[in-house]
């Protein structure tokens, strides 16, 4: 199931995020998902939930893009790397458009059961993210 499971990890970011094909998600997402992200405090929850979650990164980064860097898979568990890249046009989680270019990396490591994506948990540079677009400052590099 390794390659089957790797092959519907793709399509969700490639059809999914970055074409916003979102009848991908009813293909290859079981009904109890639930997706883990720290940025969010609630977990996203359901078909619907996973829809909303694209919705809202593709209305807010109308060029997005996520490239996969790396797809590993062992069993029912698939692991990606990841790079997205867009403009900040529309409202991110309450934050106004900027118009600036924008680059995150992360990790997602997603779970599988019976062949459909049932579980997913994100870790991401929501920091760098935030500091891109003027949200928080930017570090200061220490004097050597």
């Amino acid at each position: 199931m390794s390659d089957e499971n790797k092959a519907a990890a793709r399509r969700v970011v490639e059809r999914g995020f970055n074409e916003g094909r979102l009848e991908v998600i009813d293909e290859v997402v079981g009904q109890d998902f639930v997706g883990h992200d720290p940025v969010d405090p609630d977990d996203t929850v359901g078909i619907d939930g996973l829809k909303a979650r694209i919705e809202a990164f593709r209305e807010a980064f109308l060029d997005l893009e996520v490239s996969l860097e790396e797809v590993v898979a062992d069993g029912d568990v698939v692991a990606t790397r990841w790079v997205a890249r867009g403009t900040h046009d529309g409202e991110l989680m309450g934050m106004a458009a900027t118009g600036r270019s924008t680059e995150s990396h992360g990790m997602t490591i997603d779970r599988f059961e019976d062949g459909k994506l049932v579980e997913s948990w994100d870790n991401w540079n929501a920091l760098g993210l935030l500091q891109q677009i003027g949200a928080l400052p930017e570090a200061e590099t220490a004097a050597t």
